[in-house]
């Protein structure tokens, strides 16, 4: 799916057609064990949890550091960010749990963005 972050739905589709949709299990992606584990952002399988960071670069221009500027965040297209996360919601017929951390700098930004949204900071002892 993370390699259609372009168009998310879309990545959506596919999978499902390639999973969901393939009940002998002809393509052998069905019941795969998952590791939920990486090396350095890095997961195996097809259907390994990923960041899905293609996607925030998308719309969250990044250079050295992962804090935005109050101006670079408004330069945000919030309203392509959203469609597409609601696209994917809309094509799994479920809601999204995403980790993001590449937004961690921007916890009360994402808050501020959708009442659908549930952010999360966890404090480190």
């Amino acid at each position: 799916m993370v390699r259609f972050f372009g168009n998310p739905a879309f990545g959506c589709e596919v999978q499902k057609a390639l999973v969901d949709f393939d009940k002998g299990n002809q393509l052998g992606l069905a019941n795969v064990a998952q590791e939920y584990s990486s090396t350095l952002g890095r997961v195996n399988g097809a259907q390994a949890p990923s960041e899905f960071w293609y996607y925030w670069r998308r719309f969250f221009k990044f250079s050295d550091t992962n804090q935005l500027t109050p101006q670079e965040l408004g330069q945000v297209d919030v309203e392509s960010f959203l469609g597409g996360l609601g696209a994917m919601e809309s094509t799994l017929g479920k809601p999204l749990a995403m980790k993001g951390m590449i937004m961690n700098w921007h916890i009360p930004y994402l808050a501020k963005l959708s009442d659908r949204f549930f952010c999360v900071s966890a404090r480190v002892p």
